[in-house]
């Protein structure tokens, strides 16, 4: 009561100033309130006076801050939200703003730590899932690489093993084979990674490498 308020245009609250009583600073009634250039404008029906409020330090960077980002010039209103920062510690909204800054330049990382600090959830949702899906790019061809690698050593194996049963087979009943068991599932089993890794790399969709494979 007899307190004067300021929000953003996301109704999150910036400022509280005044309450009642009748020094100076504090109102017995103020029913209109406005911005006239960098001052704040009180009436006070009451006390039938107008009283002119001047910005702070921390007021002015703070509303540069607010205008920089409604204006999109995401840079300027990271330097603003610091120096509000480093006069309130608490600013929740200069955590926010300064990490979504660092989002949009790309510091993911960077952006996850102020927007934690800061309470942001729907812009935290967005730096995680940008580095998430860095980490899973930068450990998606390691890891195709391991898996192809384990399939072709298994094709190898299978391969040498049908080698030392033939040579077996050969020392027991001698002869030739007229076929070889084995060898069409140990050919596909290199075949098919070689394939699908080309596929993969080419970004041909996985509907045009099943039948080619097969």
């Amino acid at each position: 009561r007899s307190r004067v308020f300021g929000y953003n245009e996301d109704h999150e609250l910036l400022f509280i100033f005044g309450g009642p009583g009748d020094r100076e600073g504090y109102f017995r009634n103020p029913v209109d309130a406005c911005f006239v250039d960098e001052k704040i404008l009180v009436l006070d029906s009451l006390a039938q006076s107008l009283e002119i409020f001047s910005q702070t330090q921390y007021g002015q960077a703070l509303m540069r801050a607010v205008r920089a980002q409604y204006a999109y010039q995401y840079e300027d209103a990271a330097q603003d939200w610091q120096q509000a920062l480093s006069l309130n510690h608490n600013l929740f909204l200069a955590y926010s703003g300064i990490g979504r800054a660092r989002l949009r330049a790309g510091d993911y990382d960077g952006a996850m730590e102020y927007l934690k600090q800061g309470g942001d959830r729907e812009y935290y949702d967005k730096a995680y899932e940008k580095v998430r899906n860095r980490n899973m790019r930068a450990a998606f061809v390691p890891s195709v690489i391991g898996v192809f690698a384990l399939i072709v050593l298994a094709a190898v194996i299978r391969l040498a093993y049908f080698n030392v049963q033939e040579i077996n087979r050969e020392r027991e009943d001698g002869g030739m084979r007229a076929y070889y068991e084995g060898l069409p599932v140990t050919s596909s089993a290199l075949i098919m990674p070689i394939v699908i890794m080309a596929g993969v790399i080419a970004h041909v969709r996985w509907t045009y490498i099943y039948p080619i494979t097969l």
